[in-house]
């Protein structure tokens, strides 16, 4: 029993999909069967009948010299624990979830989510999900934090720390008077819309570089989309309205 059900052993790494061959089932009830042998030593097999949800995974665990168990495994539960040698019952279950490393990696994806449910696995491709996931709620926090910040005084913030937030409210406000003034100079000078739209479109983009360059800060996004914005509306009216 032992030799026909190693046959075929060929030597694959643990976690390597590639290692996973198929051949059909001997066993009665079985549609066919998946086997590896993982960098610890261990030959892994398991029949499956998708059909029926039933699985039989079969272990020789090289840490006992290659003592052959199996476990049996219908509709998510386990039905027949034993080692193969002695015919008695034994905790197979505890053996096969401290290979679930391999386990996790059976390419049929059917059959790989039958063991990882049956032995409570968590598959991989749901925790890579998960931790991409977290990666792009990590990255969007990043982003919001950096470029729309809010300049409000938090409790307990040091006096210093209330000087350099009222300090950086009134720049801002400072840059919103200036190029409103410049805009509305430039039209009074030019009595052109388009003109006081080129000026604030160009003086929207002239804070965002003095921001970066000469006062150290990320540009305030919401800042020069408002010049930005207004220019291209002031430019659009002056060209096709007027």
């Amino acid at each position: 029993m032992r030799k026909s059900l190693s046959q075929g052993r060929k030597p694959g790494g643990e976690g390597n999909k590639a290692s996973w061959k198929r051949r059909p089932s001997e066993i009665r009830g079985y549609q066919a069967a998946l086997y590896t042998t993982t960098d610890g030593g261990d030959y892994l097999r398991v029949d499956y009948n998708l059909k029926d949800r039933k699985i039989r995974i079969y272990i020789e665990d090289a840490e006992e010299g290659g003592n052959p168990y199996y476990a049996v495994f219908t509709g998510g539960r386990v039905s027949a624990q034993r080692n193969v040698t002695t015919g008695r019952a034994h905790q197979v279950v505890e053996k096969l979830k401290l290979r679930g490393d391999s386990l996790r990696t059976i390419t049929n994806k059917e059959v790989r989510k039958i063991v990882t449910v049956a032995l409570k696995l968590e598959d991989v491709p749901a925790a890579e999900n998960a931790e991409q996931a977290e990666s792009r709620k990590a990255v969007l926090a990043r982003t919001r934090k950096r470029y729309f910040r809010t300049d409000e005084i938090l409790p307990g913030a040091s006096t210093a720390g209330r000087a350099m937030t009222a300090g950086a409210f009134f720049r801002g406000l400072l840059d919103y008077i200036v190029g409103i003034l410049l805009a509305v100079a430039v039209f009074l000078y030019f009595h052109s819309f388009i003109a006081a739209g080129v000026a604030a479109a160009f003086f929207g983009v002239f804070v965002g570089i003095v921001e970066m360059f000469l006062r150290g800060r990320d540009p305030s996004v919401i800042k020069m989309l408002f010049f930005v914005g207004a220019g291209t509306a002031l430019y659009v009216y002056g060209y096709y309205f007027l």
